[in-house]
């Protein structure tokens, strides 16, 4: 008697949305942690472009560009996600990432999109932020991830760092000035903050006796 063959099990599918920011990306790496746990699996990953006459105008980009180099560019940058990922948590067990690349849809249409999706993929968790990047192209608005999380016949995951404010990453904090040194020193990158130690110029006060 010939033993039966176990049948393959059915990939872990899972749909995000990515838009070049740096809370995409954790929502990326979101969906990679799932993945891992749940190899295999396959990720379906939704970008947002803006059309700019025969060409879109992608995420982060300054120059418009063909929807073929366009889709090479989230594919690139997906997969230096992924290698990055792998370098530090190892192996992720994806069969294959599918990219989907929008151009001119509305906040509304895009939650439609990534809702009839998982619907046709039969996804078994969604994964978007709360809020990405401003404009016309943002993929990962407030109002997309509620339509989805209202709409959605499956599990979605809301990303939201505790180091993110509205969509924005929050500035690290730099270790404390050396002594002398201004704190209105120009920065050579962008916006930070640092902490003063004021009590290396405080003066030691004795109670008085009573």
């Amino acid at each position: 008697m010939t033993p039966q063959s176990t049948p393959a099990k059915k990939p872990y599918q899972i749909v995000a949305g990515f838009d070049f920011s740096e809370l995409s990306e954790r929502a990326v790496a979101e969906a990679l942690d799932m993945a891992r746990f749940r190899a295999p699996a396959e990720l379906h990953v939704v970008t947002v472009a803006q059309q700019s006459g025969v060409l879109l105008s992608i995420p982060g980009q300054s120059q418009p560009m063909t929807e073929e180099k366009g889709r090479e560019l989230v594919q690139k940058s997906l997969s230096e996600l992924v290698q990055k990922y792998q370098a530090a948590n190892g192996p992720v067990g994806l069969e294959r990432i599918v990219v989907y690349l929008l151009s001119g849809t509305p906040a509304q249409d895009t939650a439609d999109f990534i809702v009839n999706l998982a619907s046709a993929v039969d996804a078994d968790l969604v994964v978007v932020g709360t809020h990405g990047r401003h404009g016309v192209s943002r993929m990962l608005l407030g109002s997309v991830a509620a339509r989805v999380v209202q709409n959605a016949t499956t599990s979605v995951c809301v990303v939201r760092p505790a180091d993110f404010v509205r969509g924005e990453k929050v500035p690290t904090i730099q270790p404390p000035l050396a002594p002398g040194q201004s704190h209105l020193k120009p920065f050579e990158h962008g916006r930070t903050y640092h902490y003063i130690d004021r009590a290396a110029a405080a003066t030691t006060h004795t109670m008085p006796v009573t």
